[in-house]
């Protein structure tokens, strides 16, 4: 049978079936009096979803609408998984083709593009449905919610069956937290926006960085160089710090750890490497000034017991919050959540990317590696708050000053961070004459001279800066005249 034909056996099938007003009192409540479309708007009650009728019904009279405008940007805020007919879905993924290709769009061209779709109900429609663009939102938010709750009652039913079977309660928490990161109900949440928007959220955001600095709260690392050529740390911002092993990437990230939860933000420091007793040895050096050999030597005097116990008293009271549990970006991602959830959070530290199982499988260690690093990088955009990831350097880079291509096993982690410092401990070879007298001083006074290379910065400039590096205090000062 023709398009033609088709479409004329529709229509007279159609003129038989139920009417729009009995459809109608079939949903519920009419949102508006105002044409056809409206009608369909307060589809999506549980027995609703639970019959399917009414939904398709939804389904169609929003593709419908859709087609009759020869496309709607609306098709880019949804997706093929919040139509719940199969046919829809086949008529969904034509439509979004058609209008991502810039193809006209017609009831005949979706036909001629898949022949597969049926397009009768489509048709049905054609006629009745005469939508505006505010209502096309208004179905396609209503399609958005429904496939949510449809979501969330299979989670239900999912969780049910987990508990049933005596899952574990910490992987059943995991499951809960992906499932609603994938639960989208509202349509106007999307990255699609004007350049008049983007421009005024912008602005808002200057003027909040305007106020935070102002009021001396930005978010600061403690080293003076670093900070003014990075302006510190930015919400929704992956930072790696990268590093050979033994050069003091952890002893960096701790530090800027025990700084910012010194001022009293939230700091969730994940570590794979060390147990939280090292870490707490790190923390009470860092914060004494006592040597960590002779504080894990137990070689205490009295003098140095009494900076343990202020240093102790110190930071009990601290927002640091040290995860030695977590094992998978999702582990971390669900733990980050319910802390951001219950008391607030402003900054994560990951120590080390390479070290962590990646969810899921995949066939070569470099996917692996990629996998963990996009998912850190969604972990920074969904809570909108500074993450920052320790990773290792590949042996390309001993010996040398390390560049982006020494990454260790994925350059997806120079893609996905915004911003890439190197933790470099130069040898002395490496270094201009002004440098060795720099280097020499610090390794008078028992300390290292150390370079930080700005080795990306999505919004600044690149360089290299000089820090001092006490290892048996775990310190990092910037190098200036007076500090050595």
């Amino acid at each position: 049978m023709g398009y033609l034909q088709t479409r004329q056996a529709v229509k007279q099938k159609f003129q038989r079936s139920v009417t729009i007003s009995q459809l109608v009192q079939k949903v519920g409540r009419v949102e508006s009096q105002k044409g056809a479309t409206n009608q369909y708007l307060s589809a999506g009650s549980i027995q609703t979803i639970k019959g399917g009728g009414m939904v398709n019904q939804l389904e169609t009279a929003l593709l419908a609408a859709i087609i009759q405008r020869g496309g709607d940007d609306t098709l880019a805020k949804l997706n093929v998984d919040d139509f719940a007919n199969i046919n829809n879905k086949k008529v969904f993924e034509t439509v979004k083709d058609l209008w991502l290709k810039g193809e006209t769009i017609s009831p005949s061209s979706v036909y001629a593009a898949n022949p597969d779709v049926n397009m009768a109900d489509i048709i049905s429609m054609d006629d009745m449905v005469l939508a505006t663009k505010d209502e096309i939102d208004k179905m396609a938010a209503r399609v958005k919610n429904i496939s949510a709750i449809r979501k969330i009652s299979k989670l239900t039913a999912d969780i049910k069956k987990d508990i049933k079977a005596n899952i574990d309660a910490k992987e059943i928490k995991t499951k809960i937290f992906e499932a609603l990161d994938t639960i989208d109900t509202d349509i106007q949440n999307t990255k699609i926006k004007s350049l008049k928007t983007i421009l005024l959220e912008t602005t808002e955001w200057i003027e909040r960085q305007f106020i935070k600095a102002k009021k001396d709260d930005l978010m600061l690392t403690g080293i003076h160089d670093l900070d003014y050529y990075t302006g510190g740390l930015f919400d929704g911002e992956m930072t790696v710090i990268a590093a050979r092993p033994s050069v003091g990437k952890t002893a960096l990230g701790l530090y800027i750890a025990t700084k910012l939860a010194k001022e009293g933000r939230k700091v969730h420091f994940v570590s794979r490497e060390m147990s939280g007793n090292a870490i707490g040895m790190r923390i009470l050096s860092m914060a004494s000034g006592i040597d960590t050999g002779r504080i894990k030597a137990g070689k205490i005097n009295d003098a140095q017991w009494t900076r343990l116990a202020h240093a102790l008293g110190e930071y009990s009271t601290s927002n640091l919050i040290v995860d030695t549990e977590s094992k998978t970006p999702s582990d971390i991602k669900a733990v980050t959540k319910e802390i951001q959830a219950k008391d607030g959070l402003d900054l994560v530290i990951i120590d080390y990317l390479q070290i962590l199982t990646p969810d899921g499988r995949h066939n070569t260690r470099e996917q692996e590696v990629a996998s963990i690093s996009r998912s850190l990088k969604s972990l920074s955009l969904d809570i909108n708050k500074p993450v920052i990831v320790l990773a290792q350097l590949n042996r390309n880079a001993e010996n040398k000053r390390p560049t982006l291509a020494d990454l260790r096993e994925s350059g997806a982690i120079e893609a996905d961070a915004d911003n890439v410092w190197f933790l470099h401990y130069p040898s002395e070879n490496q270094l201009s004459d002004e440098q060795k007298d720099k280097f020499i001083t610090c390794k008078r006074n028992n300390c290292r001279y150390m370079e930080i290379h700005i080795g990306k910065h999505r919004n600044g400039p690149v360089g290299m800066i000089d820090v001092i590096f006490d290892p048996g205090k775990m310190r990092f000062i910037g190098f200036t005249k007076d500090d050595v």
